[in-house]
């Protein structure tokens, strides 16, 4: 490494770029680790034991739910992206995204249906009922989400894909279209 140092070889736009990116992307996971801890910390205080622990059940399984809505497309759509992007092959690129969105809306709200279907002749008390009520409309979104910020990661927005996945509500507001500009 230090003869790569000596070469400039870090000092190209390419390696910069990745490696700002890479620097970015740690401080964001570590803030969103540090965040997500203290709000968990916060919710547990506020609502007791037992109301935290449904919502910790819930919260797990709607977490396995939205991955499973989003069927691997968030994964991808890395590859498809910045392959139609190079081409210049755009209708493809439209095509592919779209594609992904659609699917995993209906398999999202197939989830719901399914789930609320199976919740309601389940003997659940009313308290863990309802928390799966709410929890399965988070579903759909969540796997939209994972599939957007794919999209913004794969045209090289790094920090803009990141954020909002890691709870940085500030990122949520400018969408999913957000883009870093490239430097080549």
């Amino acid at each position: 490494m230090g003869a790569a140092m000596r070469n400039g070889v870090l000092g190209t736009a390419p390696i910069s770029r990745v490696a700002r990116g890479g620097a970015a992307a740690f401080v964001i996971y570590s803030v969103g680790v540090g965040l997500t801890y203290c709000s968990q910390l916060l919710i547990a205080r506020m609502v007791g034991v037992d109301i935290y622990g449904v919502y910790a059940y819930v919260f797990a399984w709607m977490t396995v739910l939205a991955y499973f809505s989003a069927l691997g497309f968030d994964v991808a759509l890395l590859r498809f992206v910045p392959a139609y992007e190079a081409k210049h092959a755009w209708p493809l690129l439209r095509g592919v995204i779209r594609y992904a969105e659609r699917r995993a809306t209906i398999v999202g709200i197939s989830v719901i249906l399914v789930g609320v279907s199976v919740i309601m002749f389940r003997g659940l008390s009313p308290q863990l009922r309802n928390t799966f009520f709410i929890g399965f409309m988070v579903v759909p979104v969540w796997a939209l989400l994972w599939i957007r910020c794919s999209v913004v990661r794969a045209f090289g927005g790094v920090v803009s894909a990141i954020a909002p996945d890691r709870g940085d509500a500030g990122q949520l507001g400018r969408g999913a279209h957000a883009r870093e500009p490239r430097h080549a």
